[in-house]
């Protein structure tokens, strides 16, 4: 299961914004049951590829100092054993991150 974290970032006018992707995010992957299935960290691009051999829905926990809260929750569907996935989250910027703080 490919997964690509990446954080939307706004001008303070808001009429501008773009999105990055989150280098060293610790991601965890647990069943539905909270059980931990696998964790990894984001390369440089906010990319990372988890090995996971159980089919079904699941959680998948991001952890990031720049990430609004310092983590995101989003509920994933693990593919089929042997199957290929890839997912997106979206989080928002830390408020301390975007003063500069």
């Amino acid at each position: 299961m490919t997964l690509d974290i990446r954080l939307t970032v706004c001008e303070k006018t808001g009429q501008k914004c773009f999105d990055l992707g989150v280098p060293d995010a610790e991601v965890v992957l647990l069943t539905s049951s909270d059980e931990r299935l696998t964790s990894g960290r984001t390369d440089a691009t906010g990319k990372v590829t988890l090995d996971v051999r159980q089919e079904g829905p699941g959680r998948a926990v991001v952890t990031h100092p720049l990430i609004e809260g310092g983590r995101k929750e989003v509920e994933v569907t693990f593919p089929a054993q042997g199957g290929k996935l890839g997912q997106t989250i979206w989080a928002r910027l830390s408020q301390d991150a975007a003063r500069g703080g």
